[in-house]
């Protein structure tokens, strides 16, 4: 996951990208992912069929080829002055990603999570 500015401004528009790798030996199909924005941001759309659902900004994609990736990208609008992380998982994919578990949560150490920091400056 990365992000278009690590300290943004109050009213700033963010732009985020989920790319998704598959590192497997067959097509992954039906991916399912979620971003999680913290306190202080809100999702602003996405032109990659990405939505406010599931608690986050989700969405995904048909199919992944065997070594292959999908980016998907989506905005949010930084809507107050803080510190925080952003967290994406994998909440769906078939087959099974056998070291890892779908939407078992972000904080678990496990190939299948992505997360990024960010400080909003004070506004001017």
């Amino acid at each position: 996951m990365a992000v278009d500015n690590r300290t943004p401004r109050v009213g700033d528009l963010l732009t985020y990208v989920l790319t998704i790798t598959n590192q497997g030996g067959a097509t992954a199909s039906n991916v399912r992912v979620t971003a999680y924005l913290p306190d202080g941001q809100e999702f602003a759309g996405s032109g990659d069929g990405l939505s406010a659902s599931d608690g986050g900004v989700s969405g995904g994609t048909a199919s992944i080829p065997a070594g292959g990736q999908v980016s998907v990208r989506f905005t949010a609008r930084v809507t107050a002055s803080k510190m925080g992380v952003t967290k994406a998982q994998i909440r769906q994919a078939s087959p099974a990603d056998v070291d890892s578990t779908p939407d078992n949560g972000t904080d678990n150490g496990e190939d299948d999570t992505a997360q990024v920091d960010l400080r909003s400056l004070t506004g001017l």
